[in-house]
């Protein structure tokens, strides 16, 4: 009992203290007399693990609402999904809502993307069960699980209207977080979030702009949520110059506060920047850093106002602390982590209860402004809460133009194009992805009436010119993408 009282004792105050300050000694005696209170005063037979569990979760109540605790499968899903840029789930980013959680947007190839999901949609339930006043961890868990299975979502769409009913099959999801093109001599770069590999898909783009010697940018980080730190600076050290990207202040003393900088680059990039309210974290960083050194325009709306540096900390069953303590010498469990992955201890999940992630300290831009719970300031505000440019081309979807289709070929592309096509007022019969004859004929009217030879081929010309009749309309519907057209071609 005495040993198991100590681990709750130290596991509480590392989750409420560790790294702010140090908790006096009549603050442990109260933990300690707590604890007493309830394992040996109580008649109820206290399970050890789940007091445990409550008594962090309820520790978390009283710091940011950014820090919580999660279970060991949650905690290794979010890992994961931003180090490896893959999981196993249907394919959406989301946010919460009072109903739930709201889809952000849906990544190509997805099992979101097949059913229709789309920007706005709120998910009101889990297999049935009413998410409302659940946490986004706790969703995200329900969402996501083993390949190959299915999970029932009820759905309002557009967040209103009667709920409908989704059964989505669980898939691995790449997450490519870059898309890109070259529209009227502009390179247009859209990050939907920040993983790992961001940085170097981001690079690519720009090597592509680099051959048709383009050097107007419009970097599109609207309803980018963050992600990794690598993934932002990375992708913020191909735009500047020998000059600080982000600061890093910690409050406990034991932390350097460290600074990010970048060296010289190739080419001088003119460089328009998108954000909006829902702009946060690692986009904020970027576009702080954008700001500050004078390197780009800030258009849209002042960003949602995220920028904390956060750690994750494992933490053991009280069972394998007490092994692995006794084992190491080691009572601090940070401490005991790091000693268990240098030495190449190989722990199961049943080692672990889960982990805690915290807030340590937070981001401030070059010329020293804190972004956290203020956000940032366009240059340039433009007021516009519509469809984005990149969700009309990537939900229906601009077209890849990587293959020609004919009769009989099943593709997602194909898909798309039949969700353009009769955005244009052609009858392209069932929309699903089936290259069938009712399409062939809807591909030989659209050939014929754009000066094509008329064959029915959806051919690499064909594709080309279906992206190129939809994108002035578009561009023009979204206003703040159309103002970034005008600023980064020197036109106001």
């Amino acid at each position: 009992m005495k040993n198991i009282k100590y681990y709750i004792i130290l596991i509480l105050v590392m989750v409420i203290i560790v790294p702010s300050i140090v908790i006096a000694n009549n603050d442990t005696g109260k933990i300690s007399a707590y604890i007493d209170l309830i394992q040996e005063k109580s008649n109820i037979n206290i399970d050890t693990q789940n007091l445990l569990e409550n008594m962090i979760k309820g520790a978390f109540s009283e710091t940011d609402k950014y820090s919580y605790f999660q279970k060991t499968e949650t905690y290794s899903n979010e890992q994961n999904s931003y180090i490896n840029a893959e999981y196993v789930g249907i394919g959406i980013t989301m946010t919460k809502h009072p109903k739930g959680v709201k889809v952000v947007s849906a990544f190509d190839y997805s099992p979101a993307a097949f059913s229709g999901l789309t920007t706005d949609d709120v998910i009101v339930s889990v297999n049935g069960e009413d998410i409302g006043n659940k946490t986004l961890a706790y969703i995200a868990s329900k969402v996501k699980g083993p390949v190959g299975t299915y999970v029932k979502l009820g759905i309002l769409k557009n967040g209103s209207g009667s709920v409908l009913y989704y059964d989505l099959s669980r898939q691995v999801i790449a997450m490519k977080t870059v898309k890109s093109y070259i529209i009227d001599d502009v390179g247009y770069v859209y990050i939907s979030s920040f993983t790992n590999e961001t940085g170097n898909e981001f690079k690519l783009a720009l090597e592509k702009f680099k051959q048709k010697h383009i050097r107007n940018i419009i970097l599109d980080l609207r309803n980018n949520g963050g992600g990794t730190l690598k993934g932002c600076i990375v992708t913020a050290r191909a735009l500047l110059s020998d000059c600080t990207i982000v600061k890093m202040d910690f409050k406990y003393p034991r932390y350097l506060d460290l600074r990010y900088i970048t060296t010289k680059k190739d080419i001088d990039y003119n460089v328009v920047v998108l954000v909006n309210e829902r702009s946060a974290s690692a986009s904020e960083i970027v576009t702080g850093a954008l700001k500050d050194n004078d390197a780009a325009t800030i258009i849209g709306k002042k960003t949602f106002g995220k920028s904390v540096v956060q750690v994750s900390y494992p933490i053991l069953t009280p069972k394998a602390y007490e092994f692995y303590s006794n084992k190491y010498g080691i009572d601090d469990m940070y401490l005991l982590n790091r000693k268990l992955q240098i030495y190449g201890e190989k722990l199961s999940s049943d080692n672990y209860i889960g982990a805690v992630k915290l807030t340590i300290g937070e981001y401030i831009t070059p010329d020293g402004y804190k972004i956290n719970l203020k956000g940032i300031e366009p240059d340039i505000e433009v007021d516009y809460d519509g469809i984005l440019y990149i969700e009309e081309n990537h939900l229906p979807g601009m077209l890849w133009i990587r293959e020609k289709y004919d009769v009989g070929m099943t593709s997602y592309e194909v898909y798309k194009a039949k969700v353009i096509l009769k955005k244009l007022r052609y009858n392209v019969g069932i929309v699903n992805t089936v290259y069938d004859e009712v399409f062939k004929k809807a591909v030989t009217n659209f050939q014929d009436h754009v000066g094509l030879y008329p064959y029915g081929v959806l051919d690499y010309t064909t594709q080309d010119n279906i992206n190129n009749t939809i994108r002035a309309k578009y561009i023009n519907s979204d206003l703040q993408l159309a103002k970034a057209f005008e600023v980064v071609k020197g036109e106001k």
